[in-house]
């Protein structure tokens, strides 16, 4: 549909360790998720990653904990509908 809408697609990926995804989980109030879930997803993440080079899209862009305090997405209203940019010197 993007494509039909000549929007780019991108994909952000949020690479975090499995060690972080289970401290943050801890802390959070009111929506736990299990531990076993959160070890699945982190496996799927790897596969996924190494396959997201075929999926068509314009520009992906990883963040893990080094860089995730150094980025600012936003939407960029008038280019396209839906467009993001991330903006950061070092992407």
């Amino acid at each position: 549909m993007a494509r039909l809408h000549r929007v780019p697609v991108v994909a952000i990926v949020f690479n975090f360790s499995l060690e972080t995804c289970l401290s943050n989980n801890r802390k959070r109030p009111h929506r736990f998720v299990s531990e076993d879930a959160i070890k699945q997803h982190s496996a799927e993440l790897l596969r996924t990653i190494q396959r997201l080079d075929r999926e068509g899209y314009e520009r992906i862009y990883t963040l893990d904990e080094t860089k995730m305090n150094a980025v600012k997405i936003e939407r960029i209203a008038g280019i396209a509908s839906g467009a993001e940019q991330i903006s950061d010197p070092n992407f």
